[in-house]
């Protein structure tokens, strides 16, 4: 039996509270919080609140993620997020950084030692408090590129059942972003039905 060639989306959007760092955004504003947020010295994958030195955290394995889809697939990364707090959710994507914490690992490139998230996400930032449906028919809208070349990471079941159902391959991750679900949904791709992997899959 032929094994399955493996294909590629051309533009994978990411959720951000709950996906790809944590605590969440609203958690910190009830805990009376405030912008502006520093990047860790000794953690490029952590920042804390000025004010307080509350921290807020990449997921163990979001650094490597983006880095492989930016690098090594040279696939565009787009976000949509329903964040009450869009200008904290901006800031944090300004200073988180991809490179390793090992700052002295002479293995990695030195043009990806100060690479921030927003460098590398490129395709459209939708962060902004409207449902997730009018996010992607705007990012498709902006990219002129078909909802069924898109893949899509959210930790709200909900939010992936309805995105699904535009012809996007998705992955539901409820712990937030893991290797494992994104290689599962990425060789899941493209569904040809309304299936979320993690869900249904």
């Amino acid at each position: 039996r032929k094994q399955k060639q493996q294909q590629y989306p051309q533009l994978i959007v990411f959720d951000l509270d709950g996906c790809l760092w944590k605590p969440e955004l609203y958690q910190l504003a009830r805990r009376g919080e405030q912008s502006p947020f520093i990047l860790s010295s000794s953690n490029p994958h952590q920042c804390q609140s000025r004010r307080t030195g509350m921290t807020i955290s990449l997921l163990r394995d979001v650094p490597g993620i983006l880095q492989y889809v930016h690098q090594d697939l040279g696939i565009g990364m787009g976000i949509s997020s329903r964040t009450g707090n869009p200008l904290w959710a901006r800031e944090l994507l300004s200073l988180y950084q991809l490179c390793s914490n090992n700052n002295n690992n002479n293995n990695k490139s030195d043009d990806n030692n100060n690479t921030t998230l927003d460098q590398v996400m490129t395709g459209p930032l939708e962060i902004v408090n409207e449902p997730k449906v009018q996010h992607f028919h705007r990012i498709a809208k902006a990219t002129n590129l078909p909802l069924q070349t898109m893949m899509f990471f959210d930790n709200e079941r909900g939010n992936c059942q309805k995105v699904a159902k535009l012809g996007v391959t998705v992955g539901y991750c409820p712990e937030g972003l893991t290797r494992t679900v994104f290689d599962k949904t990425l060789q899941h791709y493209p569904r040809i039905n309304w299936d979320v992997v993690g869900i249904d899959l």
